[in-house]
């Protein structure tokens, strides 16, 4: 806290990346005048809207099967991601919905290659189809990954905003978040999200 408060003495602005991170630190400072939240911009959303390709057009362009629902899940390969989880928990959806779904899993940064083989062949198990990109996708291809989503789970162990999660909600992705996430303030703007203990995916 000593730390914590010669920083806001010496600093003109402290900014925060999210409403509950302010609201959780504020106590903390002495100088509250100079504290408030700032949430990052991004720019992402400029190519989803002129890069003119609709949904169909981009899960055929990624290969994603047009017949299912594509659940994406996270999107690295780091443990905090939780993959083993939510895959385990997958694995034992009824076979009638997992023939409906098309898991997808970009694993593009995040961990080293046994990481990722080790999340795929956990995906293996789920008798669920598994896409997976490995490879770095371009700004395109990224944005194209988020219009074809139509559902996007993320389980992670913690999240500040970050700019896939603003992406899926851009282009309506059904969202299901972990209820330990700060994202009561997006409920409270009027977004629509599922917040879910982490053992309640297959509900």
């Amino acid at each position: 806290k000593e730390k914590l408060n010669e920083l806001t003495t010496n600093s003109k602005l402290i900014r925060f990346n999210t409403v509950e991170m302010f609201l959780k630190m504020e106590d903390v400072f002495e100088h509250k005048a100079k504290l408030g939240f700032q949430i990052f911009g991004n720019e992402y959303f400029k190519t989803i809207s002129s890069i003119n390709t609709t949904k169909i057009q981009a899960k055929e362009q990624l290969k994603i099967p047009l017949e299912k629902k594509s659940v994406i899940i996270g999107y690295n390969a780091s443990q905090g991601q939780q993959h083993e989880h939510i895959l385990n928990q997958l694995t034992n959806l009824p076979d009638d919905l997992k023939n409906k779904l098309v898991l997808v899993l970009p694993l593009t940064y995040g961990g080293d290659l046994p990481r990722k083989k080790e999340i795929i062949e956990i995906a293996k198990k789920t008798a669920i189809e598994t896409i997976y990109f490995t490879n770095s996708l371009t700004e395109l291809e990224l944005c194209k990954l988020r219009l074809c989503s139509d559902i996007a789970i993320n389980l992670q162990i913690s999240d500040a905003f970050s700019a896939s999660l603003q992406e899926h909600f851009y282009t309506n992705t059904l969202m299901i978040l972990g209820n330990w996430l700060p994202y009561d303030w997006l409920a409270k703007k009027g977004l629509k999200f599922y917040a879910i203990d982490k053992d309640q995916l297959n509900e």
